[in-house]
């Protein structure tokens, strides 16, 4: 009598077990419909368990990273959420990203290697890190920092 009241608790754990991954099934499904209809997110992809979802994808912006976290958060059946979207890096006007990663700004008008640092790492003192990842650019010109010319392509480095 025992191993049947065991057998018939295994059975009904293993029903609940499967109740419980389809309801989950079908959250993360409501919830992904539910952001995509409000809001683009790049690679959305939603997992839920036990009423947790987990968002993950790209935002193009801050802005739509919230928007779709508000629309997770007030679905049917959402009792928490883990936050897992990144925001698009924006970049500067006047530069571009390489397909190999790279940051590559082409200098304006007006711009100096301090004020490039001040764009690209919030601190003109590190306007060094940018003159030592494109030296040879200054090589024609005695290695100066204080050199900086209009159409000059240069590699900005992570900060």
């Amino acid at each position: 009598m025992c191993d049947s009241h065991n057998l018939i608790k295994i059975t009904i754990m293993g029903i609940l077990d499967f109740a419980n991954e389809e309801s989950a099934e079908k959250l993360a499904e409501s919830v992904k419909k539910a952001i995509a209809s409000k809001v683009s997110i790049s690679g959305l992809s939603v997992e839920a368990e036990d009423g947790v979802v987990t968002l993950r994808g790209e935002a193009a912006n801050a802005d739509a990273k919230s928007k779709a976290i508000e629309v997770a958060k007030v679905a049917p059946g959402v009792k928490k959420i883990r936050d897992g979207i990144k925001v698009a890096e924006t970049l500067i006007e006047g530069a571009k990203k390489t397909s190999s990663g790279e940051v590559v700004y082409t200098v304006k008008s007006g711009d100096t290697l301090w004020g490039l640092s001040e764009k690209f790492y919030g601190d003109g003192s590190k306007y060094m890190k940018i003159f030592e990842a494109n030296k040879e650019v200054w090589k024609d010109y005695k290695y100066d920092p204080n050199v900086i010319y209009v159409g000059w392509e240069l590699t900005i480095p992570e900060k």
